[in-house]
């Protein structure tokens, strides 16, 4: 991020208020955040670096995935793009996809665009 900061909207600025509230309430209790960084770091940062409407949306789709028996582990805020209306993969932004070369020859992966379901009948 560059050494100026960028104008915060309203919105963003009431984000941040909200966030900071919650991180000094929290502060000394254990986290129950099953990635790293923690929900609220990750909320915070999401605003700094994408603005109101794209670090809600980030906000939101982290704060889904944190459930009992979900994903958890290392979890970074993406970095800016240079389109503003390209999104990410979801399935692989999350780790979902595994990239084996071993396998990736002999079994068509489901995320390859050449993938094409077979439904003939024997």
């Amino acid at each position: 991020m560059s050494s100026e900061a960028a104008p915060r909207s309203w919105f963003q600025r009431r984000a941040l208020a909200v966030i900071d509230f919650y991180q000094r309430a929290a502060e000394g209790r254990p986290s129950p955040c099953r990635f790293s960084p923690s929900c609220s770091s990750y909320a915070r940062e999401a605003f700094e670096v994408h603005g109101g409407r794209r670090g809600s949306w980030l906000t939101m789709r982290r704060l889904l995935r944190c459930r009992p028996f979900g994903p958890s582990g290392w979890d970074p805020v993406p970095e800016p793009s240079a389109d503003p209306h390209q999104m990410p993969h979801t399935a692989c932004a999350a780790g979902d996809h595994v990239d084996d070369s071993s396998t990736a020859s002999a079994v068509p992966s489901t995320h390859s665009p050449s993938f094409r379901p077979s439904f003939k009948d024997s």
